[in-house]
């Protein structure tokens, strides 16, 4: 059995992020909703993420929709936005997922990304627990 050591969401010796109870039988969701990100974002967000990931010390983190704007004007600058969330919390070895707002959808005609290409870019970070969409 490997030691684990938490502190925010690292957790030493966590060879691959799963979810399960703590030994206290708790279990911390953290939500963020609405960053509305560019490719440049403002470092005040991540730094509000990496504080809350601090002190809320979660098992899961909800990436809750609108992660980008819908004024990004290529695929790179979505990714771009996308990458400044989605590697952040993946610094943070956080187990993540993340759903889709308004905003995420708005950016398609300009980027080319839609959902289905949102989420393979999402799914290529090692803590990130998104199944893949179904082609239903």
């Amino acid at each position: 059995m490997t030691a684990e050591i938490a502190t925010g969401c690292v957790r030493v010796g966590v060879a691959e992020p799963r979810l399960r109870f703590r030994a206290d039988r708790g279990f911390t969701i953290l939500q963020i909703n609405d960053t509305q990100d560019t490719d440049r974002i403002d470092v005040r967000t991540l730094q509000t993420i990496e504080r809350a990931v601090a002190v809320a010390r979660p098992d899961l983190v909800v990436v809750n929709g609108d992660v980008i704007s819908e004024h990004l004007a290529s695929a790179r600058q979505a990714e771009q936005a996308m990458h400044n969330i989605a590697g952040t919390l993946d610094g943070l070895a956080c187990p993540w997922v993340v759903t889709f707002g308004n905003h995420d959808a708005d950016s398609t005609p300009l980027t080319g990304l839609g959902e289905v290409e949102q989420l393979a870019f999402y799914r290529r970070y090692r803590f990130n627990l998104n199944l893949p969409l179904s082609e239903e």
